[in-house]
């Protein structure tokens, strides 16, 4: 096999014998006199960390070549696979490139970060014709960004063919500022005076407002397409186009329906709660509440709540037992259905941005001033469970038992955080015992902990008397007895 590296990103690789020595312990394949071409590029030119792209390695082969290759492999790797690089696709005999032609292989791969990213790229082929396996690779560079800024959109109540303010907010989630901003809508059904709006730039982490007067042919959903164009941080301009699901509304509903949500701490894999707080904003009652919630990469015991009525101004907490095997970011999409007071059904939807993450402070149990002793075919074991942590510990149980120790256990129940418990368990135990495992389990919220350790124990010898012990001493307790009336008697004869 004839191996030709390349490190220059975008380079030409491969591989002719004219006037090119063979490596040592190499063969040389001659490609008769021509080189293969090995180009990359991606799309879109600059891929976000949003999804997955294209990457395509292009194969050429000139028209000096007289050789037809066939492609048995294509890889791409994120890093060296020498040293362990990450294979991110393969095609497997993708076709061929005969003199004067170049093919196109395609490969999906995707980034979870942004960044600068190192790719090897390495083609397996060999001539139609005959010769040795022939290895074309090249590395070469490319930047993954963040995805672009977020779009959204809420219109003002109206009625069919009456203009109404339709505001669209544009949250720049990156960490660079972005400049140069054009924000153009553009819907069927929908006029609009003006469709475009302008701004100088949209700070890191901020977001900004553009008001549109828009007029639609009729109430209900309707899909807008809104294009921003912006200039990035590195001068490269670029555009990201959304479709905005907009609901052109009565203008009896003044005001709008709030949703908010929070999740409670808990460990990967532990079921939480996800609150989602509706509040009526609207200047009338609405009744008929139903609360949906979905979300991608996270598993519901239950995604529907019901409520009877909401007044205006009220608030209200819907509670969905939700669980995720991760920390970290997360959507939700929610759906609040009601009933106007005019008997109109309505829909609100909503994308919460919450986050999992774990406990702060969570409670941890651990014994301290273990004590074992064994006594007389009896293991005691004297403890006290203190609570190391700032949250509560429930189910809380010592077992103990091992080789010539009886399987036996002692529950505790709940330690507050910062709090103990002591206690004393007993159990048999035959021959000889010089530790014993102990296990501590206990819940912290929906998550099972437990651990073991070996305690050193102390065993106390029990003195036994011999069984002719006792008559000597009950004999020498009569005597002294006798002794003592007869002294008195002598006495009171006197």
């Amino acid at each position: 096999m004839t191996t030709h590296r390349a490190v220059a990103a975008l380079v030409v690789l491969l591989a002719a014998s004219a006037g090119i020595p063979p490596a040592a312990g190499a063969s040389t394949t001659a490609a008769n006199d021509g080189l293969l071409y090995l180009t990359t590029s991606t799309d879109p030119v600059q891929p976000t960390t949003s999804g997955n792209f294209t990457f395509t390695a292009q194969l050429t082969n000139p028209d000096a070549s007289r050789e037809t290759y066939s492609i048995r492999s294509v890889s791409v790797y994120d890093g060296d696979p020498s040293e362990g690089g990450d294979r991110l696709d393969r095609r497997s005999n993708p076709g061929r490139v005969a003199p004067g032609g170049e093919t196109d292989i395609p490969l999906d791969i995707g980034f979870d970060e942004a960044g600068t990213k190192t790719l090897y790229v390495t083609i397996d082929a060999r001539a139609t014709a005959g010769g040795d396996p022939l290895t074309v690779e090249t590395t070469t560079a490319i930047e993954v960004y963040d995805p672009a800024p977020r779009i959204e959109a809420s219109a003002a109540g109206t009625v069919a063919g009456e203009p109404t303010d339709l505001t669209v907010g544009v949250a720049n989630g990156l960490d660079v500022p972005v400049r140069d901003v054009n924000l153009e809508l553009a819907a069927a059904g929908v006029d609009f005076d003006e469709s475009s709006r302008v701004a100088s730039s949209v700070a890191a982490g901020a977001e900004r407002e553009f008001t549109f007067t828009a007029t639609p042919a009729e109430l209900g959903v309707g899909d807008i397409e809104a294009t921003l164009s912006y200039t990035d941080d590195d001068g490269f301009r670029r555009t990201t186009t959304e479709t905005l699901d907009v609901r052109f509304r009565s203008p009896d509903l003044a005001g709008s329906i709030d949703v908010g949500g929070t999740i409670d701490p808990a460990f990967p894999g532990a079921e939480t709660t996800l609150s989602v707080n509706v509040t009526n904003g609207l200047d009338q009652q609405v009744r008929q509440i139903a609360v949906e919630a979905a979300g991608e990469g996270v598993e519901f015991r239950t995604d529907r709540r019901v409520g009877t009525q909401l007044a205006s101004g009220e608030g209200r907490t819907f509670t969905f037992p939700v669980t995720r095997d991760s920390t970290g970011a997360q959507s939700f999409d929610v759906t609040v259905t009601y009933t106007t007071a005019n008997g109109v059904e309505r829909q609100t939807d909503r994308t919460l941005r919450t986050r999992f993450t774990e406990p702060a402070n969570p409670a941890e149990i651990s014994l301290t001033g273990v004590e074992a002793v064994a006594r007389g075919g009896e293991l005691e074991l004297s403890a006290t469970a203190s609570n190391l942590g700032g949250g509560p510990a429930s189910s809380v149980v010592v077992d103990v038992g091992g080789e010539n120790v009886s399987a036996s256990e002692y529950f505790v129940g709940s330690v507050d955080g910062s709090d103990f418990a002591a206690f004393t368990l007993t159990t048999g135990v035959s021959g000889d015992v010089s530790t014993v495992p102990v296990t501590v389990s206990y819940d912290v919220g929906d998550t099972e902990r437990s651990y073991t350790q070996d305690v050193p124990v102390q065993t106390v010898e029990t003195v036994e008397e011999s069984g002719g012990g006792g008559f000597p001493i009950l004999l020498v307790g009569l005597v002294v007895a006798a002794l003592v009336v007869g002294g008195v008697l002598i006495r009171r004869r006197n």
